[in-house]
């Protein structure tokens, strides 16, 4: 029987989180013997269209089924997004419960939503392998990984940072930021990090700025004693899963996406409050220049003094405990793999064809 045949859409050798999980669907549907992946132009069984570089509505994949991949991270859809989904696409996968509850909210035919989760790879991110030198010595190390921009709470992390340690304390925050990404452009916190680093009496803080391939990244994850992601909105959270994934407990809210695949087991979920709002305007969605008119907002805000608490009780927690949820965490991860997205990928496409 002939296999089904698929086009995805999108760039793979970008320089940017949805760009490298195109490479990672690329190659793990090319090991598998029951779809085929078609070139760019070429007619296919079902299109996929997995491309942030472009406004979303004005291209469409080639495919007599078509699939929409498309996170939101600021609550309910914009409505016309859902006109979009509606006229061109047969259906809409997101990665998240978070996202999929937004999609709904926001008028997305519930019955045409499916989940379709990343994953990890567990040859590179794992828990033994080498271990970044930070330039930090022995310290504790906090690290926070991704874009430094609000929307991912570095803003929040820099102030609970200064207010639960000084520099009595043997600890070091590493804040790996990345504002080549087109999507992040002018947005990061960069200055208010050097300027927190060069402040008296505030604990060491190292800034990295650079892209890194997913080996460096797991040796900064094996390095860390633990990740902190205090996110306002995440599609998935793709870096709190490969830190877990490398043994490292996770400090994140106790909201949005990565409940999905994060416990009190594997990390500390701090109390948060959510924030459900109506703004009836136009926002920029990123630095492309792109905007959408939303009608109502969700988020989370994580007060201050909590993660300030929950970074301390980190610091303090017995190594024994840590290493336990260090452990909880790695085995958690492990089921969570880019062949398992894989997987749900080839099953949708042959409900689509069969």
């Amino acid at each position: 029987m002939t296999p089904p045949t698929i086009h995805l859409h999108g760039p793979l050798d970008a320089l940017s989180a949805f760009s490298a999980i195109n490479r990672q669907w690329h190659q793990a549907l090319s090991a598998r013997g029951d779809v085929e992946l078609l070139d760019e132009g070429s007619d296919a069984d079902v299109g996929i269209h997995h491309d942030f570089s472009v406004r979303f509505g004005d291209e469409t994949p080639r495919g007599r089924h078509r699939i929409a991949v498309r996170p939101w991270d600021f609550g309910p859809y914009p409505r016309r997004w859902v006109d979009v989904l509606s006229s061109q696409y047969d259906e809409l996968w997101v990665q998240s419960t978070w996202t999929m509850e937004n999609a709904v909210a926001g008028g997305v035919d519930p019955a045409r939503v499916r989940r379709i989760p990343l994953g990890i790879d567990p040859q590179v991110v794992r828990p033994d392998g080498p271990r970044a030198d930070l330039g930090v010595g022995d310290a504790f190390v906090f690290a926070f990984v991704g874009a430094a921009v609000r929307r991912k709470g570095i803003d929040l992390l820099l102030d609970a940072y200064t207010r639960a340690f000084g520099p009595g304390d043997a600890v070091a925050l590493v804040v790996k930021d990345h504002t080549r990404d087109v999507f992040y452009r002018d947005q990061s916190y960069a200055d208010a990090i050097r300027s927190a680093a060069r402040a008296p009496g505030v604990a060491p803080i190292r800034y990295i700025d650079a892209y890194m391939p997913a080996a460096d990244l797991a040796a900064l994850f094996r390095r860390a004693d633990a990740v902190v992601l205090p996110y306002r909105g995440e599609g998935f959270a793709c870096t709190v899963l490969e830190a877990m994934a490398c043994g490292t407990p996770v400090v994140i809210p106790a909201f949005g996406a990565c409940l999905d695949y994060c416990d009190a087991t594997t990390g500390v979920l701090v109390a948060t409050r959510e924030v459900n709002l109506p703004l009836g305007r136009s926002i920029r969605t990123n630095s492309l220049g792109f905007e959408e008119h939303v009608e109502r907002v969700r988020f989370c805000e994580t007060p201050v003094d909590r993660l300030a608490d929950a970074l301390r009780a980190v610091f303090e927690m017995p190594p024994a405990e840590r290493a336990a949820m260090g452990r909880a965490a790695a085995e958690r991860a492990r089921a969570w793999t880019w062949q398992a997205s894989a997987e749900a990928i080839a099953a949708r496409v042959k409900a689509l064809t069969r």
